[in-house]
């Protein structure tokens, strides 16, 4: 829970060096290249470093061509002592996007003709076979004849009823769904013929094909041989042109990042001034990159001390946490001074999910799923799957249910000395219950939210916000003090609500709040921490106090969603427990099976995104901006990122 510390660094020297020190930060692979004018602006005598980048239309026209062909370069290549200029590179990617282009499209003529073939031949091979003299037939004056497939209950059909019809149908050949033939019929009846075999879902076959196919009988194997030659030469290709291919993309990708990195630089009588951020841990390796030149002057200051411009983040959780990085990502980075909330994410959705999607067998399913999403397919949502399908098989143990039978775990309980299930999700005394515990877990977190934001603004040193905002002391005295004056008369029968508990608790916070803006000002010692006009501020602080409050109720009540997602689950699976009907039958196994996949990705899909309106709405924004810019290191190659 945790936020990478990261350092302000300013390097400085003189113009002879400038590319030099460039390169060296672009290589470091840790440097996160920012505008030196954001600091330096107001300092007189200095301009922005003049450049002329002619190397990044050249990276990502090779770049374009490769992924186009679905080339990958060799991330391993050597490119110290590759020197080749910019003219000699540009000729080769010209040449090597001619004749990659010129094997492709050679490649794709053949693909295309052999599609085309061998979908054709496949129709008409049945006909190829025949000693049909279809010239011949195709000149009759009185007879006309057709050839082509038809359904075979429709061929049935036809055969048995072809002196009514007026035509006739003669089969080739036949299987279970279908008859190839060929028709005959008078030219006077053609057209009825026509349109009755139309209806019958006749499919005629052009005679060219058929005696193409004839007298190409290896053209399919022909055309598969080019293409097969084809391919081959394409990959010599490829692999005689690669490690030049790469050697150009690195060392124009390398001098493009140099390029970059000087253009956010200043200069100031002869001397450059570049800055930027590297992570506080990779300092002196950073230094020793600079050991080799003379006059360069590095200088590292802690980000905390350099707030006003916005530290970078690199956010640093442990493997447990770190998934849930991706939805922390999705909301905005927190800023350097702001708490990273990943840690609290990763409890609370993992949890809140279990207990909502709670069965032993789907959610022991769902991990599998999510553990295959990511090492098949490296998609970060995968990652997430795994704690929470652990999270549901847990509660699901709670509950009793495995794949929708609630009884199926009875012999374990008896064993371990329960009369039955420790949670029966669907008696009446329990859906009370779940429900009370849905709003105990809303407060639970809406309080942790607020004491989170008060430690997040005491980290900003931001006092007057953790004392008098919303979700500050005096709103965790509201909010805390009137759950608790309900909790004991509702459920205990005694009254809280005396006049000093409601002054103290009640009243005393509501002021704060109303003039909450005067009141944080005047704890963070702001000049003029009244409002100008007093009466426009107390009617608009009425409306927004009035909004804060029903914050307060809509924020608790949104968490009985929980509970009710709880019973959901256990009553789609009852529903499809009814439709699967007595056990020991095929069908009851498939609409299990069925059944089981259709909630596992319906409901997975909306606990999901439950969960996460929870964490953004009911939580985040209590505590939570998300104003924060990713740390991005210049890197040459994918490498060194890892």
């Amino acid at each position: 829970m945790a936020v990478e510390k990261v350092n302000f660094v300013t390097l400085s020297g003189p113009m002879s060096h400038l590319d030099d020190v460039a390169l060296a930060c672009a290589l470091s692979g840790v440097y996160h290249s920012d505008n030196a004018s954001v600091l330096y602006s107001d300092v007189k005598g200095v301009s922005s470093v003049s450049i002329d980048n002619t190397y990044n239309e050249q990276c990502e026209r090779l770049k374009a061509l490769c992924d186009m062909h679905n080339i990958s370069f060799d991330e391993n290549v050597d490119t110290s002592d590759f020197d080749d200029d910019t003219r000699t590179i540009a000729e080769f990617i010209t040449e090597f996007s001619a004749e990659l282009n010129s094997l492709y499209e050679q490649k794709n003529k053949i693909d295309n003709e052999f599609k085309y073939f061998k979908e054709n031949i496949e129709s008409v091979v049945e006909f190829s076979k025949t000693d049909i003299d279809f010239k011949k037939l195709s000149e009759c004056e009185f007879i006309k004849t057709g050839f082509g497939h038809i359904p075979i209950e429709n061929y049935k059909h036809i055969s048995e009823n072809s002196e009514k019809l007026g035509f006739l149908f003669i089969p080739i050949s036949k299987d279970e769904l279908s008859c190839c033939g060929m028709y005959a019929v008078s030219v006077e009846m053609a057209d009825k013929a026509e349109r009755i075999l139309a209806r019958m879902r006749f499919s005629p076959v052009n005679i060219s094909l058929i005696e193409e196919c004839r007298n190409n009988a290896n053209k399919l194997e022909d055309l598969a041989n080019e293409l097969n030659e084809t391919n081959r030469k394409i990959d010599e290709y490829i692999k005689a042109k690669i490690e030049y291919a790469s050697k150009c993309y690195f060392k124009l990708r390398e001098k493009n990042e140099v390029e970059k990195i000087k253009g956010n630089g200043l200069t100031h009588k002869n001397n450059f001034i570049l800055t930027g951020w590297i992570p506080k841990k990779d300092e002196k390796n950073f230094e020793s990159m600079f050991s080799h030149l003379d006059g360069i002057n590095i200088t590292l200051s802690d980000g905390a001390k350099v707030l006003s411009i916005s530290p970078p983040i690199k956010l640093k959780n442990n493997f447990l946490s770190r998934p849930f990085e991706f939805y922390v990502d999705m909301f905005g980075l927190p800023s350097y001074n702001e708490i990273d909330p990943t840690a609290f994410v990763a409890i609370t959705y993992t949890l809140l999910f279990g207990i909502m999607f709670g069965d032993l067998g789907q959610g022991i399913v769902l991990s599998i799923v999510g553990w295959l999403m990511w090492k098949l397919k490296k998609m970060k949502l995968g990652r997430l799957l795994v704690p929470c399908g652990i999270s549901s098989a847990i509660f699901g143990t709670l509950y009793g249910s495995v794949f929708g039978f609630e009884h199926a775990l009875d012999p374990m309980y008896k064993a371990l000395g329960f009369k039955g299930k420790p949670i029966e999700v669907m008696e009446s005394q329990t859906i009370n219950m779940i429900i009370y515990a849905a709003v105990a877990i809303g407060v639970t977190l809406v309080i942790v939210a607020m004491m989170l934001n008060i430690y997040s603004s005491l980290k900003k040193h931001n006092l007057g916000h953790a004392l008098f905002s919303s979700s500050g002391l005096v709103g965790i005295m509201f909010y805390g003090g009137l759950v608790a004056g309900l909790l004991s008369t509702i459920f205990f029968g005694k009254n809280l609500f005396t006049p000093v508990y409601v002054i103290g608790l009640i009243v005393i916070p509501i002021l704060a709040m109303y003039l909450q803006e005067p009141l944080i000002n005047l704890v963070n010692r702001k000049k003029n921490p009244f409002p100008e006009k007093w009466g426009d501020y107390l009617i608009q602080s009425f409306f927004e106090l009035f909004e804060t409050m029903l914050s307060y109720i809509s924020n608790t009540m949104s968490f009985l969603r929980v509970g009710a997602f709880v019973l959901v689950h256990a009553g789609m699976m009852m529903v499809v427990a009814i439709l699967a009907g007595e056990p020991g039958s095929v069908s009851f196994v498939i609409v299990e099976i069925v059944g089981n996949i259709f909630v596992m990705a319906l409901e997975g899909l909306l606990v999901g995104i439950q969960v996460l309106r929870l964490e953004f709405y009911e939580m985040f924004s209590r505590f939570y901006t998300g104003s924060g810019r990713p740390f991005k290191p210049v890197k040459i190659k994918e490498k060194i990122q890892h």
